[in-house]
């Protein structure tokens, strides 16, 4: 790693092994992260807690020291179970750039990140908003965890010089310090279950080529990846989020509504949850035509991720359930039972007795939330991608 590079980003990268006691001192003094030590560490006094951290020397072991217990009691406590596959996708000997359909503010990278370390990878570096770190100790705890920060809201020529400085920082993370890298599909959570990537990702990542687009994402060695949640923790907030969108006119976040969302992701029930990484798309990059326009480039690199994110996606009985109510179709009890059925239109329906606006309408944003996984993976499947017009 050098150090001029790891200075000149300094104001976004995570912090480095020889900068975190100096952080932990600084959240051992906060009372909120004492609130989170006797939640996840119950068993262990403050000042004990202290002193095992004081003993971390590196950011891979504090993940896997503490970090790791905290994901594992979230997990039990907050999962039906979590399962993982296409690990044998991920090069051994290769750093990725993960590219993942984006549902929950924390849990998403966190789970990605699990699922590779219990495989024997070491853990990806995290590309986090900053609207998620209001407060110090939250940007302090991310960065430990090793997120960096994307910076959003900027005027219009800051955002240029950002987007250029962020994607040298991810171009640097992969081909000079040796470790893969996650960020999600687009800037916000899929709010109705529409899992599509941005344009402006890959213009973004694009601006640190070198050698032309082509061989700059090759270099990249991207994987997309799947996370699939059984029930959506952060539903509720999503369907009065869109009820305001599409009927009032828009929707102005509450104060503290992002810190909210993380904490509703974490404790939440969230039932199965399932991670899938696909193909690297570095075998599908190579029969691309040199000559066509970069928009068009990344055209293709888009479909081609939002293809495999949507195929990877693992379908629960709630998604199928949801489409047969959101369509008014007949039961398909081969997918789910009778009391699944009754179950999620209960728990719906409970949460609807929470909300303001025409009942009908916030139950159908419900429905279509859950079933668009399936409406989307059946146009893949009939149609040959979700991009193509039938029978193109």
């Amino acid at each position: 790693m050098t150090k001029q590079g790891d200075e000149f980003f300094k104001d976004i990268r995570p912090y480095r092994d020889h900068e975190i006691q100096e952080v932990f001192e600084r959240l051992l003094k906060h009372p909120a992260v004492e609130r989170l030590v006797s939640k996840f560490f119950p068993t262990i006094p403050l000042n004990a807690f202290a002193e095992k951290l004081r003993k971390i020397d590196t950011v891979y072991d504090f993940q896997e020291n503490i970090l790791h217990q905290i994901v594992n009691h979230v997990l039990d406590s907050t999962s039906s179970g979590f399962t993982y596959s296409g690990v044998e996708n991920v090069d051994r000997y290769k750093n990725h750039l993960f590219i993942s359909n984006h549902r929950d503010i924390t849990l998403d990278p966190t789970l990605i990140t699990t699922a590779l370390v219990n495989n024997g990878f070491n853990t990806p570096e995290v590309a986090i908003g900053n609207n998620l770190i209001q407060e110090p100790w939250i940007s302090d705890v991310l960065r430990l965890t090793k997120s960096f920060i994307v910076k959003r809201n900027l005027p219009a020529k800051e955002l240029i010089l950002f987007s250029k400085k962020l994607s040298q920082y991810i171009y640097y993370v992969l081909t000079e310090t040796n470790q893969s890298v996650w960020i999600a599909q687009r800037e916000g959570r899929a709010k109705d279950g529409n899992d599509i990537t941005q344009p402006g990702l890959f213009s973004m990542l694009g601006m640190s080529s070198k050698n032309g687009l082509i061989q700059h994402f090759q270099v990249l060695n991207i994987i997309p990846v799947s996370i699939s949640y059984e029930f959506d923790p952060c539903d509720m907030e999503k369907v009065r989020s869109l009820y305001a969108q599409r009927f009032l006119g828009g929707y102005k976040k509450r104060p503290k509504e992002d810190e909210d969302s993380m904490k509703h992701g974490i404790v939440g029930f969230k039932g199965h949850i399932n991670i899938h990484f696909g193909h690297c798309l570095n075998e599908y990059l190579m029969e691309f035509p040199t000559d066509e326009h970069k928009n068009e480039t990344i055209t293709r690199i888009r479909h081609l991720i939002d293809d495999q994110i949507i195929m990877g996606y693992k379908l629960w009985p709630t998604n199928y359930i949801a489409h047969d109510l959101y369509m008014h179709n007949t039961p398909q009890f081969e997918c789910y039972d009778k009391e699944q059925r009754e179950y999620f239109i209960d728990n719906i329906e409970e949460k609807l007795t929470h909300l303001e606006g025409d009942m009908d309408e916030l139950r159908r944003i419900f429905y279509e939330m859950y079933a668009r996984p399936v409406i989307n993976k059946h146009k893949i499947q009939t149609e040959g991608s979700l991009h193509l017009e039938p029978n193109k």
